[in-house]
């Protein structure tokens, strides 16, 4: 716990030095890049490309030449 409480007091302090680093200096020399927004898996009515793969090994005989089949379908 003390550690992560050291990483976010380190963090904190570098955005500060950034912060006071930009201080002062003309908004129109600088150039601003946006945040891309996260994206929310939760949300129902975005779509998205998914794909399922599934393949079941046994020592069974008649399997010898499974994965060859699965390959070649």
């Amino acid at each position: 716990m003390k550690e992560t409480e050291d990483q976010l007091g380190t963090i904190e302090e570098k955005k500060a030095k950034i912060r006071e680093r930009y201080k002062g200096v003309d908004p129109n020399e600088l150039s601003v890049i946006p945040a891309i927004p996260k994206i929310d898996i939760f949300d129902r009515d975005r779509s998205m490309r998914v794909a399922i793969y599934a393949r079941v090994s046994t020592d069974d005989p008649n399997q010898t030449s499974s994965y060859e089949l699965q390959k070649n379908h």
